[in-house]
């Protein structure tokens, strides 16, 4: 089936193209069928699809309903001419236009217009929309009645928006011609492209006001001591937000805001006062009144007592005032004087004596006041003189430290109370004070052993009593410890060798150093010198030395030192055997030992065969095998004595005995320096054949470990590094032979392999599309998406989906997907674009169930409809018609319906704040009786 499809709005919406298929006498619905765009576009093309009948229809005569529904959700007319009998392609035309008028909101730059001073303007802007055909670039719109029919001309060159902007203004306000009040304006006669009318609408109002009158002139009146301007409400259209009275007189100019019709101020001293007032609205402030009458403001005289001080007049206790009776609500100053003279910063009821009031009388003087009153001052008594006061805080000292001579005692004083205090020191011995100790320390000498110490602390303040505090005593200071060191050995371990002992520095200097030598940790007799002179006796044994070390007044030490190492016996004197004779198969070749000494020394000897000691080999000549061929030989001597340690000493090997070598030659690498990419290793005939091959492998020098065939796939470890191999050769009777081969190139970066991806999903504001990457290789790719609008990167769409905004509105859609993975190049692909994006609501075709039963209710099934929620209404239709009032999801058809077997069908209009309304009407259904 194929039908031709015209819109001369938006566009037809693709993906609501569809073709059902009935009996023109009811029965069997063959359901929709997507139709595809095969050639045109959405505003003028040609839709497709192959309907498939079941086995069980053979003919019959069939009608097809086509349903497209333009991007402005107005659905076809039905426009179905064909019918058929059999399965075949009949054409129709389908016309979907736009017949719903433009919507209007209007703003305005001013809804208050200020008309006080001069003309009030303002500015209204009406926004016009049409989703479907446009607005005309020349369309015009009229306000109605308040402007006189006054026309624009559409400024905006979007074709489904336009923008009337009108500036009106308003004379200045006077009494002969007041313009203020509410005004109202309407909009009619805008029009879209198919002549879509919006009719006559009301746009809004606003108000054309002016700043508040001048009101009449404000009363003043005086009572105890308070003065008050009082007036009456000022009359304003706005309303009155406040006043602001501003009283003037003896205390200068005093300005009040209230939002009440009288202000009071209670602090104004004595003397004349006038008043006036002004009010303010959402305008600004209006015009001041006339001042009122001067007015006489008068005080209340206060009364008071003299005032009592409290306290011990010494430093640092404190002083109170006590205020006694006074005119109720009266406040308090209070000023403290010392000998008649003000105690500078002294203005509270409390005063805390300090050192420099010692001596004097103190009294205090206190002022009352309160608003509307007179100013009272009255002066106490005088205290007796100020004497100096005790410390509150004198601490016992302590005294911190080890009570030993040669160390350090220190007094801690604690906190003294007040601060700052001057402290004195004084240690004492047994009780006697101890000349020249006056420091917070004391360093113990030899004269302090055996004796207690004490110190006294003296604190002295301007102001306050000297006072002395002691300390309790240490314990009887101990003598000191002389400073040891641990003593060394130096000298070889040998016998015939002579150690010496080093003592190490004491502290101090002892007055006498012994000495001990042990051997295995038992003395040594008559071991007792700095020096020992190692014999046979002490062979095997370690050694030590204990030193002991004296001083009048301190204690003896002894200090041992580590011990040596096991005492080795003597050693032999040798010499570098050498090999005379011919390094050839069948010849003998001769070891000649040197010299040893002391003589005699008994010689043995062993032959080498590259370092692999050879069997039976025991004597100072050695005949040449074939077994020899390819190695170098070398013989190692061995000397014994009596007393001497068996000492060893090989030659230098001989030059190698020939053998025969291989034909060889260099390997070739063939194949592409490239990770997955497989090198191959080719070389000539080696000989005299078969010789034996091995393989290694190498990247940047270094071995590969594994790689040990003849073939070698690069991986992405080694991108960067140029691969050799080493071919060895081996055949009995021959010299192993091993080549290298030339190195390649630097191993390059694999190549992933990738297919374009794929897009899926609506291209609609809301919905959501997924990009499909398709199959990487190889595993373990990491993929980065990018999405594109128009060809231009979205900033921040990096993820596999992304939801279309109102910025992607009439633009298509692509992703670039990139791939990347350690050791391959990275990747990218682009998939093909997305249809435009358009911003629409998204369900299915509704569905009519019931209708079993004679005069059974129809009830529609809207389906799901997204993005939820969305408003749904209904509509049935009769034959096409809308039936009156039939406006739920149910329907009962009547007797005409039955009889005359009408097709019934119901349309269903979504709609959703910020969407274009989308209308769906289901598959037609036939009555019957």
């Amino acid at each position: 089936m194929r039908i031709e499809v015209q819109d001369h709005g938006t566009g037809v919406d693709t993906e609501s193209a569809r073709m059902y298929s009935t009996p023109m006498y009811g029965g069997y619905v063959i359901p929709g069928q997507s139709m595809t765009l095969v050639s045109g576009d959405r505003f003028r093309g040609t839709y497709e699809t192959i309907f498939t009948f079941p086995e069980f229809i053979t003919s019959g005569k069939w009608i097809f309903v086509p349903h497209i529904v333009d991007l402005a959700g107005n659905e076809q007319q039905f426009a179905v001419d064909d019918a058929m009998y059999s399965i075949g392609i009949y054409p129709t035309v389908v016309s979907a236009q736009d017949r719903d008028a433009p919507t209007v909101t209007t703003s305005l730059s001013k809804k208050i217009v200020d008309i006080t001073d001069g003309p009030g303007k303002t500015t209204i802007t009406v926004n016009a929309q049409d989703p479907g055909v446009g607005i005309p670039a020349d369309a015009t719109m009229r306000f109605g009645e308040l402007f006189n029919e006054k026309a624009f001309t559409n400024s905006s060159i979007h074709p489904n928006l336009g923008i009337f902007v009108g500036n009106f203004e308003y004379p200045q306000y006077s009494p002969d011609n007041d313009s203020r009040g509410t005004k109202d304006y309407y909009i009619r006669g805008l029009a879209d492209a198919n002549g879509n009318s919006t009719g006559t609408s009301y746009g809004g109002n606003f108000v054309v006001a002016t700043r508040p009158l001048r009101g009449k002139r404000p009363e003043l009146r005086s009572s105890e001591g308070t003065l008050t301007a009082a007036w009456t409400a000022h009359y304003d259209m706005l309303g009155v937000l406040e006043y602001e009275a501003e009283i003037s007189g003896s205390a200068g100019v005093r300005t009040i805001r209230t939002s009440a019709t009288e202000a009071s101020l209670n602090d104004l001293p004595a003397g004349t006062y006038t008043a006036r007032v002004r009010a303010r609205n959402q305008l600004g402030w209006g015009e001041w009144t006339t001042p009122s009458d001067p007015l006489v403001h008068t005080l209340v005289t206060l009364t008071g007592s003299t005032p009592v001080i409290s306290g011990a007049p010494t430093v640092g206790r404190t002083l109170s005032a006590t205020t006694g009776t006074w005119t109720a609500g009266s406040t308090f100053a209070y000023l403290w004087l010392a000998d008649g003279i003000a105690v500078s910063g002294a203005t509270g009821s409390t005063l805390v004596l300090a050192p420099d009031h010692v001596g004097k009388t103190m009294t205090v003087q206190i002022t009352g006041s309160k608003p509307g009153y007179t100013i009272l001052s009255k002066k106490s008594a005088a205290t007796a003189a100020v004497t100096a006061g005790p410390f509150s805080a004198a601490p016992t000292p302590k005294i911190t430290g080890t009570a030993m001579v040669g160390s350090i005692l220190t007094a801690s004083p604690g906190t003294w109370s007040p601060t700052p205090a001057t402290l004195q020191y004084q240690w004492y011995r047994d009780g006697v004070p101890i000349a020249g100790a006056t420091t917070a320390t004391r360093t113990l000498t030899a004269t302090d052993a055996g004796a207690p110490l004490t110190v006294k602390v003296t604190g002295t303040k301007p102001g306050y009593t000297t006072t002395a505090m002691t300390s309790t005593p240490t314990a009887a200071v101990a003598k000191a410890s002389l400073g040891t060191a641990t003593p060394t050995i130096t000298g070889t371990a040998r016998v015939g060798s002579t150690l010496t002992a080093n003592a190490g520095s004491w502290t101090p200097a002892p007055g006498a150093l012994t000495y001990q030598w042990y051997r295995s940790g038992m003395p040594v007799t008559g071991a007792t010198a700095a020096t020992r002179m190692l014999t046979a006796d002490d062979a095997g044994s370690p050694l030590t030395v204990q030193v002991t070390g004296s001083r009048p007044g301190y204690t003896t030490a002894v200090v041992s030192s580590a011990p040596t190492m096991a005492v080795a016996k003597a050693s032999l004197v040798t010499a570098i055997p050498a090999i005379t004779g011919t390094a050839k198969v069948g010849s003998s070749l001769t070891a000649n030992p040197g010299t040893w000494t002391p003589a005699p020394v008994t010689l043995t000897y062993q032959w080498y065969r590259s370092g692999v000691a050879i069997v039976g080999a025991t004597t100072a000549t050695r005949m040449l095998a074939l077994n020899d061929a390819g190695a170098t030989l070398t013989v190692k001597v061995t000397g014994a004595k009596p007393g001497y340690a068996t000492a060893s000493v090989t030659s230098a090997p001989t030059a190698g005995v020939p053998a025969d070598s291989l034909a060889t030659a260099v390997p070739k690498i063939t194949g592409t320096a490239k990770v997955d990419s497989t090198l191959t290793v080719l070389t000539e005939p080696w000989g005299p054949a078969p010789v034996a091959l091995t393989y290694q492998w190498y990247a940047g020098g270094v071995v590969i470990p594994g790689a040990k065939l003849s073939t070698y796939k690069a991986t992405p470890a080694y991108v960067g590094k140029v691969i050799t191999v080493s071919v060895t050769g081996t055949k009995a009777g021959y010299f192993t032979a091993t080549k290298t081969s030339a190195p390649t190139a630097a191993v390059a970066k694999g190549s992933l392999v990738a297919a374009p991806p794929a897009i899926t999903g609506y291209a609609r504001v809301g919905s959501t599309l997924t990009a499909n990457p398709g199959t990487w290789e190889p595993a373990q790719v990491t993929l980065n998406y990018q999405w594109y609008r128009s060809g231009v990167a979205i900033v921040g769409a990096n993820a596999a989906t992304y939801k279309p905004t109102t910025a992607d509105l009439t633009k298509v859609l692509t992703v670039r997907v990139t791939g990347s993975q350690t050791g391959y190049a990275s990747r990218s692909k682009t998939s093909t674009a997305t249809a435009t994006v358009t911003m629409g609501l998204v369900g299915p075709d509704p569905m009519i169930f019931g209708g079993s039963a004679f005069f059974s209710t129809l009830t529609v099934y809207p389906g799901a409809w997204s993005p939820v929620p969305v408003t749904l209404r209904y509509q049935w239709y009769r034959d096409g018609v809308p039936v009156i009032g039939a406006t739920a999801a149910t329907f009962t058809p009547d007797w005409d319906d039955l009889w005359f077997k009408r097709l019934i069908t119901v349309r269903v209009s979504a709609s959703k704040t910020g969407y274009t309304t989308v209308k769906k009407t289901s598959l037609p259904y036939r009555t019957w009786i």
